[in-house]
């Protein structure tokens, strides 16, 4: 019987600053409260080893959540017919995950190797025989892969990189409208009267569109006096903006020469030329795959199309 795992809503802060193990880090298997989600079994993998086993990373963008790829989850389980854990993480400082005063592709990208080497390698530095980990991240969830993927070549054995390149963006891009319009709707939050649709009009001011503004309303929860909050650290991911903007740097003598998919919005302009250049240095083996008449959220928008790019590779990739 096929044993098929989606294991949703990770908090994958696990590590502290100086990247040493946090002390509460294995709390989080309380935390779930749909019990179809459930942290990977270490005797559940033994018993499959002899098996191929694929773990799917999913690694979400700025403002986003492990929720962010809840359909196409759900696609993929039901087209393949492997053994397959699909794993959905919350970055540090978004989601479920806790908040920290530090942030910078190189913590998460320590946050995501230890959470490999302790859930996906249970506690080894290598895969078992027959075993595969892809990695999906968006934007900054696509950095934070990029840099692990490039550090540890060895244990990637795919790669998708949604609407970003190994790239610094500083100066191009920037979210500050975004935050302005997050702060000015946190005046709001005091008054326990105040509704969605008061935050949605406050947020109009900034000049964000609807989908900008449902995006980032999705990290709206209410605390324990019922009163909305971000749940996302707006302070410290405004304070490190240009951090997360820009790309390490690195050697050009290291490359990920495996099979590499770049899927990004036609009308966005991060995958335009400027900054395929550093795609061509890092990873040689790539294709770039543009969804016409999508901006940065092309997984969202046209969700179809999204999702057979994605599986073609997916299937390609597993049935090597």
């Amino acid at each position: 019987m096929v044993k098929k795992r989606i294991i949703k809503a990770i908090p994958l802060n696990f590590v502290q600053s100086s990247f040493g193990v946090s002390s509460h880090s294995l709390k989080y298997s309380n935390t779930f409260r749909n019990t179809n989600i459930h942290l990977p079994n270490v005797n559940q993998q033994n018993e499959i080893n002899n098996k191929k086993r694929v773990s799917i990373i999913y690694m979400h963008g700025l403002f986003g959540s492990s929720d962010n790829f809840r359909l196409t989850n759900k696609l993929l389980v039901e087209k393949f017919h492997i053994n397959v854990d699909l794993f959905s993480l919350d970055i540090r400082n978004h989601g479920s995950s806790p908040h920290s005063k530090e942030i910078s592709l190189k913590h998460i990208e320590k946050d995501l190797q230890y959470f490999i080497e302790r859930i996906v390698l249970n506690n080894k530095k290598e895969k078992e025989p027959n075993s595969k980990i892809i990695l999906v991240g968006h934007s900054l969830g696509g950095k934070s892969n990029m840099l692990y993927a490039l550090n540890n070549p060895s244990l990637v054995d795919g790669l998708v990189c949604i609407d970003v390149s190994p790239s610094c963006y500083v100066g191009v891009h920037n979210h500050d409208s975004k935050f302005e319009a997050m702060i000015g709707a946190s005046t709001l939050f005091d008054n326990p009267k105040t509704t969605k649709n008061d935050i949605d009009k406050k947020m109009q001011e900034f000049n964000l569109n609807k989908g900008e503004r449902l995006y980032l309303m999705n990290n709206l929860i209410e605390n324990d006096k019922k009163k909305f909050q971000w749940r996302v650290n707006v302070d410290t991911l405004r304070e490190n903006q240009d951090k997360l903007l820009s790309f390490p740097k690195i050697s050009t003598k290291k490359q990920f020469d495996k099979k590499v998919l770049f899927i990004g919005g036609g009308d966005s302009h991060y995958l335009k030329k400027p900054f395929r250049d550093s795609i061509h240095t890092f990873f040689p083996n790539h294709e770039i795959n543009l969804i016409p008449q999508t901006s940065h959220f092309c997984f969202a928008e046209k969700t179809k199309p999204f999702n057979e790019i994605l599986y073609l590779y997916l299937k390609n990739i597993i049935n090597k």
